[in-house]
């Protein structure tokens, strides 16, 4: 498709010729997976992608499988964020065994699963959630745990949660009656 915009001496012009501001305005109704592909096709629209950070935020969000967090009175600039993106990927990139930690569990069947140093615990009408300290000396202290625990209204059979989004989505069984 060629987009060409007709002056009023009959000169034709092209995609490209369309000034920055217009077409990072036009990119901004772009998905990620759009803006990866038009990077590709030159240099000239991977600078013009290059150089917004709306952009470029977009893309990072969908490479990292993140969705945008938008929490009332965040006034984060989209720099910032696509920096602490970028650090957050990088330190879990960069972990590392450090030393073991026994977290009692009371019920042997029970569910469980680890984000960003928080592990999930689900057992039957409950959740339990263990955030251990940063200082590794406190590991092995229980009550320097940060701990805290909801109730289900049922059996639990799926969980996914993200702590930084402060996202906990359940799938349970509903009660009969």
């Amino acid at each position: 498709m060629t987009l060409r915009i007709w002056m009023s001496h009959s000169a034709a012009l092209g995609f490209l010729d369309i000034p920055v501001d217009i077409l990072l305005y036009i990119f901004g109704y772009s998905d990620a997976y759009d803006l990866v592909q038009a990077r590709k096709t030159c240099n000239m629209l991977r600078q013009v992608i290059d150089s917004s950070e709306k952009l470029l935020y977009a893309i990072d969000l969908k490479y990292f499988h993140m969705i945008p967090a938008t929490s009332p009175g965040s006034v984060l600039s989209i720099t910032t964020r696509r920096k602490l993106l970028r650090q957050s990927e990088t330190a879990w990139q960069k972990a590392k065994y450090s030393q073991r930690c026994h977290i009692p569990v009371s019920d042997r069947y029970a569910k469980h699963q680890w984000s960003h140093g928080v592990l999930l615990i689900a057992v039957p009408e409950q959740i339990r959630f263990v955030q251990l300290p940063l200082s590794a000396s406190d590991h092995t202290d229980t009550t320097k745990w940060r701990q805290w625990s909801c109730k289900t209204n049922g059996m639990v059979i799926g969980r996914c949660f993200s702590p930084p989004q402060d996202l906990l989505v359940l799938l349970t069984v509903a009660p009969s009656g």
